[in-house]
């Protein structure tokens, strides 16, 4: 299952299952999964998320997917910074973050 490509951030409320290979702008705080990765996802497989500064925003993994930070794996996350969280699928269980900014 993939969403959109054009580059544009899809404007979503908390609770919202992502899809993969799309980018979202969360309109408040709250929580967002992530797609299951295991066993229907390939590696590079991308979830772009960015909020509104001020807001926090968890993001969660479901299933038997994790996601891998600096600290070590979880499967829940807490955003609170200003950049966008990106998150990569490794193609077996895994959604490897990465930190950029917001252009």
């Amino acid at each position: 299952a993939t969403g959109g490509g054009s580059g544009l951030y899809i404007p979503v409320p908390p609770a919202t299952a992502l899809l993969a290979d799309t980018r979202y702008y969360v309109t408040s705080g709250g929580t967002v999964t992530l797609p299951l990765g295991t066993g229907s996802l390939t590696a590079g497989t991308f979830v772009k998320v960015t909020k509104k500064p001020g807001y926090t925003v968890f993001i969660n993994a479901i299933g038997a997917d994790d996601i891998a930070t600096d600290l070590g794996n979880d499967t829940s996350i807490e955003f609170d910074a200003t950049q966008e969280c990106v998150f990569i699928f490794d193609g077996t269980s895994t959604w490897d973050l990465q930190i950029g900014s917001v252009n």
